[in-house]
């Protein structure tokens, strides 16, 4: 009757768990590290690269902002781009202002979308800072 073993993973008893361990190898570890990266390849990609992604959103929402300002208050493309940039990095001089009774609603939006998009690539660029430097203290721990 002892030399009985269960079957059932909940039965298992001291003769189960030494089989256990003689079928894991020492590359366990590399294995795990190849799937956690291969499920990482089939995350979408906002999801994946995070930074990246806002970065592009950022750049978008900057080129929509020139050329709605262009069309709205017929500025050169550097007129535009320089209120845009102002509003972006929060600067605002506010020696060039829209006129436009469209252009005034559409900037009070634009700013507050703006500095939420700025900060979240901020937060993204500052978590890749700590990561890094997370990963190279575990290094040097090791």
């Amino acid at each position: 009757l002892h030399n009985y073993i269960p079957t059932a993973p909940h039965m298992a008893g001291p003769r189960d768990a030494r089989a256990l361990d003689e079928e894991v190898s020492d590359d366990e570890p590399e294995t795990l590290e190849k799937f956690v990266q291969e499920q990482k390849k089939k995350l979408p990609f906002p999801i994946r690269r995070p930074l990246t992604f806002n970065i592009l959103v950022l750049i978008v929402y900057v080129a929509v902002g020139i050329a709605v300002l262009m069309r709205w208050e017929s500025w050169a493309f550097s007129t535009a781009a320089y209120v845009i940039v102002q509003i972006v990095t929060t600067i605002g001089y506010g020696d060039v202002t829209a006129n436009n009774f469209e252009a005034k609603y559409f900037m009070i939006v634009y700013v507050f979308v703006g500095t939420a998009l700025v900060a979240n690539v901020m937060n993204d660029l500052f978590n890749l800072v700590v990561e890094r430097g997370d990963e190279l203290l575990r290094k040097q721990l090791r």
